[in-house]
């Protein structure tokens, strides 16, 4: 299902439909509610304006759309979101605010704005769970639908939808107080042609790392990661599509990041026969202007076709299945595909096998025990805790 029917008002539309907007502009700020047609009797959508006219899931409908649709996303529960929603995010009708684990700014010199004397007690609060920086960047892929799969997609995603679609899903996110598309920064896809330009638009969208009054505020890059080349003084991160501004980290920094994200650069050189993506997310500081350092970085895998995977088999699963659309989902306590055509894990799957990888860390049991087990290796043997394609 690659386009949305709607019902307004009895009439059915579909998206490029010229009279589209003019109905929903009927029924904006009404209490009359667009109808998805992915399903029979439809799903109900709220109108929201941005520019244009749009019609928006409402929250916590996601499950009831067709696994096909491009409103579905799976049940909280599902996707490993449901310890996070309602506390580490919240969302209402056409925004969502992030509860974070790090700051928008660093101190540069004395005391930063705001910060409380060590005679003032404060405030106790009760803890709250935080998203990580590494969470973050799956919230992103999974709200620009990059977490989800079918055929028609094969060859279309450049650089330039990864800039797109990224960008646009963190428009109506804040963290901290802070509107996400304001500090995320996703690299143009490179043109020789008209390479000063966008240039120029990354120096102008990151001038808002510039120091004041004490404060080093911070800016989030997201790209796939190309090569790391030491220098004096560090080492400089090269990223694709920005041949010509590296991140700089000190010497301590990246080896630090190397010995922890081993896993992941080894696996996107490693001879599997696949192509795998370093995809990286780096929280930024500018130490002198238009030179960007990076705070804080993250690493993670992806597929070809920009599909978050737990590592080289699961980019396998999304370009070798035969009967599956998959959706990938790398989640703390659940990770793993979602067959978007059945709406189901590959673990609830009666089929006989599926080509989705499915990790269960947090249980001790395999959706796949002996004698299905494909690795033949559960469970006495078994240290992965996996169930990988079959070969």
């Amino acid at each position: 299902m690659d386009t949305q029917r709607l019902s307004i008002r009895g009439r059915i539309l579909e998206p490029d439909d010229p009279a589209l907007q003019e109905a929903l502009a009927a029924v904006y700020e009404t209490p009359e509610r667009p109808r998805c047609l992915c399903v029979p009797g439809g799903v109900e959508m709220y109108v929201a304006f941005h520019r244009s006219y749009l019609a928006k899931r409402m929250p916590d409908t996601g499950s009831q759309h067709h696994p096909a649709c491009p409103s579905f996303e799976p049940s909280p529960q599902q996707s490993g979101l449901g310890e996070l929603v309602g506390d580490a995010v919240v969302e209402a009708e056409g925004a969502i605010e992030l509860r974070v684990d790090f700051a928008w700014n660093r101190q540069v010199r004395g005391r930063a704005p705001g910060l409380r004397s060590d005679d003032d007690p404060g405030e106790v609060e009760a803890p709250r769970r935080r998203m990580s920086l590494r969470a973050l960047t799956h919230f992103l892929f999974e709200r620009a639908g990059f977490n989800r799969w079918s055929p028609a997609m094969a060859g279309k995603r450049s650089q330039g939808v990864l800039h797109k679609y990224l960008q646009r899903a963190a428009e109506h996110v804040r963290a901290k107080g802070v509107v996400l598309a304001e500090r995320l920064y996703v690299p143009e896809q490179f043109n020789e042609a008209t390479h000063a330009e966008a240039a120029q638009r990354r120096r102008e969208r990151l001038g808002v790392l510039r120091p004041h009054d004490g404060v080093a505020p911070l800016a989030m890059a997201l790209a796939e990661f190309k090569a790391a080349e030491a220098c004096p003084g560090g080492y400089r991160i090269w990223l694709k599509h920005m041949p010509d501004a590296p991140l700089l980290a000190s010497a301590k920094t990246w080896e630090r990041i190397a010995r922890t994200y081993a896993a992941v650069l080894e696996a996107r050189d490693a001879d599997h026969g696949q192509r795998v993506r370093a995809v990286i997310t780096a929280l930024i500081r500018a130490r002198r202007e238009h030179t960007y350092e990076i705070d804080t970085a993250t690493l993670l895998l992806a597929s070809d076709q920009w599909i978050p995977v737990e590592g080289v088999h699961g980019a396998a699963a999304t370009v070798t299945t035969r009967v599956c659309s998959l959706s990938a989902r790398p989640r703390p306590g659940f990770a793993g595909l979602t067959c978007v055509r059945a709406g189901r894990t590959a673990s609830a799957c009666s089929t006989d096998w599926c080509s989705a990888a499915v990790n269960l860390r947090s249980t001790r049991r395999c959706p796949r025990p002996w004698p299905k087990c494909v690795r033949q290796a559960w469970p006495r043997h078994c240290t992965r805790l996996a169930c990988r394609p079959r070969t």
